[in-house]
């Protein structure tokens, strides 16, 4: 693994966490607007007049707002949910360096791999003819 992807993918989940947080915040502003008069209100938009009817609803760009923090909240875990499989990746990669480091001894613990893999130069010893 390489850790410009793991950078990028511990950005990423920053920012997937970051947009989460910023949903649940934005949630938790409209619910005290509701519930303290104090705090306040978003503006009124006049294009859904006809949802003013409803009593239960003081102003209908509050459906809006929400329906838009949810689905900021949603594209946030999104980004976090698809960052897994690289931490996960990372994390067997290292674990299976650990794993070689103690199957083969103290000998190998700056290579952290001794089986051959593609790559690897390969020395051979001449073959002598038996006598």
């Amino acid at each position: 693994m390489n850790t410009s992807v793991i950078r990028r993918a511990r950005v990423a989940r920053k920012l997937g966490i970051t947009l989460i947080l910023t949903g649940i915040v934005a949630i938790l502003w409209l619910i005290a607007a509701f519930l303290n008069p104090v705090v306040p209100h978003l503006p009124s938009i006049e294009t859904l007049a006809p949802l003013h009817r409803a009593p239960w609803m003081p102003n209908p760009s509050n459906i809006l707002f929400t329906l838009a923090s949810l689905a900021l909240m949603w594209w946030g875990a999104t980004i976090v949910g698809r960052q897994k499989e690289v931490f996960e990746s990372a994390k067997r990669e290292t674990e299976d360096r650990l794993r070689r480091v103690r199957e083969y001894g103290t000998h190998y613990a700056n290579e952290g791999r001794l089986e051959p893999y593609i790559g690897s130069p390969l020395t051979f010893d001449n073959d002598k003819e038996p006598s």
